[in-house]
């Protein structure tokens, strides 16, 4: 009788610590005006593997790929671009994890899911620079939302749309 609910209790303590990952593949930067330390877990909601400070350097951007999303955080591999410095581990997902959009004379299609064959959402003017936060992540695809006060601009976009760097070498 004492073994059921011991059992009970065992499961449902395994299923609330496991958490369903997603494979991703996108990039990003640290938002180069972010300062303070980036904390790095061991698991998304696990332990502090490392806290990294972080404040911008002229010219050495701190650079990532998300390769997992699960919950409120991504699993990434960062470098700096000048000094060689890597780091890898979960980090929470927030405005400073940032993008921008490849930009050509088109407007760009924000969809409401991660397809090319979604219905778009928003639509992102060709001309002007649009710096987005990096919101969520699965396979080939970002959702996006504009950092710009009371903006609306949000959506999916397929990683081949987005420039992940903070220099002007792809906008």
């Amino acid at each position: 009788m004492r073994l059921i609910p011991v059992l009970l209790f065992f499961i449902a303590s395994l299923d609330a610590n496991a958490q369903k990952t997603i494979p991703c593949s996108c990039k990003g930067f640290i938002d180069t005006n972010y300062k303070g330390s980036l904390l790095l877990k061991d698991a998304p909601k696990g332990k502090v593997i490392q806290p990294i400070p972080y404040q911008h350097k002229k010219g050495d951007y701190l650079l990532f790929d998300i390769t997992q999303t699960a919950d409120s955080f991504f699993f990434i591999k960062m470098k700096y671009t000048v000094s060689g410095i890597a780091y890898q581990g979960w980090i929470k997902k927030g405005k400073y994890l940032a993008t921008y959009l490849k930009k050509d004379s088109t407007t760009l299609p924000l969809f409401y899911e991660a397809s090319y064959t979604a219905k778009v959402k928003n639509k992102v003017p060709g001309k002007g620079v649009n710096y987005f936060e990096i919101f969520n992540c699965t396979q080939n695809w970002l959702y996006i939302r504009e950092l710009k006060k009371n903006s609306k601009l949000q959506g999916w976009i397929h990683s081949q749309t987005q420039c992940p760097v903070p220099s002007a070498s792809c906008r």
